[in-house]
């Protein structure tokens, strides 16, 4: 059994977002390239083992709502989608399966968006659940 909640997003971003700020988020939802820098979400820190068995560092930077195709706990699609209106506005989309592990960051995205977005929602919910939680300030259970 996996530890997996579905997690859905939706907001409407204003049209003064900058071209880095674009590309980041289109990157989170798989859509683009990695940037070079990334700024919305910027600690991608793991502890990992070297061939020697000793404990290492490193900065491993992934997108955090790229996943798509068929959701293993949740049922339905995984997707993301971030359209650019012709007023400059633009709406970001994604329904993903996210595991505790990810919540910091996944936070840490829903915490700019929160604060960026003229209308932001986001609910979680357990994979075994029925009802949804909505997540306020990038809180997600646990």
């Amino acid at each position: 059994m996996a530890d997996l909640y579905e997690l859905v997003v939706d907001a409407d971003l204003p049209g003064d977002l900058t071209a880095a700020e674009r590309a980041e988020l289109r990157w989170h939802l798989g859509l683009g390239p990695r940037p070079l820098t990334l700024a919305i979400v910027t600690d991608f820190t793991e502890v990992v083992f070297t061939d020697d068995g000793e404990p290492a560092i490193v900065e491993l930077p992934e997108p955090l709502l790229a996943e798509r195709g068929a959701a293993l706990r949740v049922g339905g699609p995984l997707t993301g989608a971030f359209t650019v209106r012709d007023d400059g506005a633009s709406t970001l989309l994604a329904r993903q399966e996210v595991h505790p592990d990810s919540f910091l960051r996944v936070g840490e995205l829903l915490r700019w968006l929160e604060r960026r977005a003229t209308r932001c929602s986001a609910r979680v919910r357990f994979h075994e659940d029925e009802a949804y939680t909505d997540v306020a300030n990038g809180d997600l259970p646990g």
